[in-house]
C-alpha cells in the first residue's frame, strides 16, 4: 500500500529537517521557543534598515524542527521560499510545487546543508568499513535504502575524483570545513571529509532524497 501512494517532493520543511536527522543534527524537541537557524547576514535589515540584527542561535538552537524556525513577514526565510514555503501574507490553501535549479543550488551551497552534509561524512568516516560498506550507509540514511551496483560504482567514481581534487588543494577543504558551527572530530583530515562531502551532495541532490516515492 505504501508503494502505491502518491509521488511528489518534499516540503521545504522535510527537506531541511530530513538532511539535519541524517546528520543525527537535528533536536526532535517538542515546543518551546522560537528557533534562530542560519539566515544571511543583513536579512532583516533589507526591507527595513530600522529592524534589529537577526539574532542568529548557537548550539542546539540551531537544529530543532523547521516548523519552529522565527518568521519575520517582511523577511521571510529565503531557503524555504525556494521550496514553495508560503510567506505567510495571504492564506494558502494548498502549496504549488516547483523544480528549479535555484532549489539545487540552495541544497548545494546553503550552510545548513553543507553542514548536515560534512556532518554526515565525518560520521560516516568515524564508522569500520570500506567505502562501499560506506556509500551505503550514506544512501541508506539518505534516500532509505542501500546503493545498487550502479549507484555505487558512480558514487565511488565521483568520490576518487573528489579525493584527488582536495588532496591537491587543501585550502579548498579547510574552507569547507568551515560550514556551520559543527565542530570537526579531533585529528580529523579535512580532505577526505571534504571528498566525502562532496558525495553526500551528490545523493542529497538526486530524486530519491528530494522526492517521496
Amino acid at each position: 500500500l505504501l508503494a502505491r501512494g502518491p509521488t511528489h517532493r518534499l516540503s521545504a520543511e522535510q527537506l531541511r529537517d530530513s538532511a539535519l536527522a541524517a546528520a543525527g543534527l537535528l533536536v526532535d524537541r517538542v515546543g518551546g521557543p522560537p528557533a534562530h537557524p542560519y539566515q544571511p547576514d543583513g536579512l532583516w535589515k533589507e526591507n527595513n534598515t530600522f529592524s534589529p540584527a537577526y539574532p542568529q542561535g548557537k548550539g542546539e538552537e540551531l537544529y530543532p524542527r523547521t516548523l519552529y524556525t522565527v518568521r519575520k513577514r517582511t523577511a521571510p526565510e529565503p531557503v524555504s521560499g525556494l521550496f514553495d514555503a508560503p510567506s505567510r501574507e495571504l492564506c494558502v490553501a494548498r502549496r504549488q510545487a516547483t523544480s528549479t535549479p535555484l532549489q539545487s543550488l540552495a541544497l548545494l551551497n546553503q550552510v545548513q546543508y553543507l553542514e548536515a552534509q560534512r556532518v554526515l561524512a565525518q560520521a560516516l568516516l568515524a564508522q569500520s568499513g570500506d567505502d562501499a560498506a560506506r556509500l551505503d550507509q550514506l544512501q541508506l540514511a539518505l534516500v532509505g535504502r542501500p546503493a545498487t551496483a550502479g549507484e555505487r560504482s558512480l558514487l565511488r567514481a565521483a568520490l576518487d575524483e573528489q579525493r584527488k581534487i582536495y588532496a591537491a588543494d587543501p585550502a579548498l577543504a579547510a574552507a569547507l570545513m568551515k560550514n556551520g558551527e559543527a565542530p570537526a572530530p579531533a585529528g580529523a583530515n579535512p580532505a577526505e571529509i571534504a571528498a566525502w562531502t562532496a558525495v553526500a551532495q551528490l545523493v542529497m541532490n538526486s530524486d530519491g532524497f528530494v522526492w517521496k516515492r
